[in-house]
């Protein structure tokens, strides 16, 4: 109980609130100077700072030991004696190695050796799967604070959007390329479906989330429907729309691969179906590698920007 006793209960400590917790994050001299007490206290919060700091350092360390050994095992395994018996998938063939995935990767940023340039896929598939993305997030918060405004609105359309939620996006791809008969807005269309059910849903709960006595208080004073859609709701719903920007973005860009290795084009998803035809497994995973680091950009990329739109929501997830 020590760990979490307040600040305020030791003579000249900060104002009221402020635990050893909080102080936690802060380095040892900035702890000190905001608790401003005796120097064992100081001390105590020095050695939380140094524990976390040490519990960092060993997660990252494991991490890249972790990361290490399966490049390793990657790498050497297919060429252990007899290993292919009981594991026939232990085969360069199938899984290529690290070497031969670099050497491609090598190959798709120059074009050396007849390779295409991944430049071009490369910004097409980002450039679709963000138009699709940031569609659906902002036609999907309107709807859902509509939808949360309005019962008669929800009520009618609860049934339909439960069915068109509940149908695989992936099985209706083949009927979204019939109607738009071109590949690229096909693909973001299909984002769009993806992402916007994920959009609407946060935005209708978070609308919905507003204390009854607030949207009481604005009718008091003369707000109509629609004003209390605008100045009450809306907040609450961009906050909760906002907040899972990250999963948007990559369920946008699953998305948009899946349409492009479905119904071709010039993305990276097409890339990956041209190298599985032709059998080429380093070709292949090279490219599965740079969706993957694209993912990994795109997503920190949204929860940057999260942090910087809502900070408060970074302060909640961390308490």
């Amino acid at each position: 109980m020590a760990a979490t006793a307040r600040v305020d209960d030791v003579p000249g400590g900060t104002p009221a609130g402020t635990t050893t917790e909080s102080l936690a994050s802060l380095t040892p001299g900035e702890a000190g100077a905001a608790l401003g007490t005796t120097p064992s206290e100081q001390q105590a919060v020095r050695d939380i700072a140094r524990r976390k700091a040490r519990r960092t350092v060993v997660v990252r360390s494991i991490q890249i030991i972790i990361v290490i050994l399966l490049i390793l095992g990657w790498q050497f395994l297919p060429g252990v004696p007899g290993i292919q018996g009981p594991f026939p998938w232990l085969n360069t063939f199938f899984i290529s190695s690290p070497t031969l995935v670099a050497q491609q990767l090598g190959y798709l940023a120059t074009g050396a050796q007849g390779a295409t340039q991944i430049w071009g896929p490369f910004a097409q598939t980002i450039l679709t799967a963000l138009a699709g993305t940031l569609s659906a997030m902002v036609v999907g918060t309107i709807a859902g604070i509509a939808v949360s405004n309005w019962r008669m609105l929800a009520d009618v359309t609860r049934p339909f959007l439960v069915v068109v939620n509940a149908v695989p996006k992936v099985a209706i791809i083949p009927i979204i390329i019939l109607i738009v008969h071109d590949a690229v807005a096909a693909a973001i269309v299909t984002s769009f479906i993806s992402v916007f059910f994920l959009a609407f849903y946060n935005a209708a709960e978070g609308a919905s989330s507003v204390p009854r006595e607030m949207i009481q208080n604005a009718e008091l004073l003369g707000a109509g429907k629609l004003r209390v859609m605008l100045r009450v709701r809306s907040p609450y719903a961009i906050g909760w729309t906002l907040a899972a920007l990250p999963n948007a973005i990559a369920f946008g860009l699953t998305a948009t691969v899946t349409a492009e290795i479905i119904l071709g084009g010039s993305g990276l998803g097409y890339q990956m179906l041209l190298a599985l035809n032709n059998s080429n497994s380093s070709l292949l995973l090279a490219i599965v590698l740079i969706v993957a680091i694209v993912g990994v950009a795109l997503v920190l990329g949204a929860t940057a920007l999260r942090r910087v739109i809502l900070p408060w929501w970074e302060s909640s997830q961390g308490a």
